[in-house]
């Protein structure tokens, strides 16, 4: 079972809770420092299934509870369960074409 959390809307509708104008809870230095946050090599590349998605789903979740964020999970967690069916592919090619030209990396 993997979980999903809908991170920027759900952290958006978060910060708006307590106030009727968002402009003033929603910043882009806030949503950017998340994202750097997530996007730093600290987080391994977040990929489903290791260490480095378990951190990301920490962080999130630390954030909701600092945001005083309740939960809507019915077991009372900020995560929720579901299957995931995956996919590995052996073939690593990339393959990119511009203006009619096209190249193998």
């Amino acid at each position: 079972m993997k979980k999903l959390i809908f991170f920027i809307p759900l952290l958006a509708m978060v910060a708006c809770s307590g106030s009727n104008d968002a402009s003033n809870q929603i910043t882009k230095e806030a949503l950017m420092n998340h994202v750097s946050v997530l996007a730093s090599d600290a987080f391994l590349g977040r990929s489903t299934g290791t260490e480095g998605e378990k951190k990301s789903v920490d962080y999130l979740v630390a954030e909701m509870k600092a945001l005083g964020a309740t939960s809507g999970v019915e077991d009372g967690s900020y995560i929720q369960p579901f299957p995931l069916v995956g996919q590995k592919t052996a073939n690593h090619t990339m393959r990119i074409t511009a203006r009619g030209k096209s190249s193998l990396n």
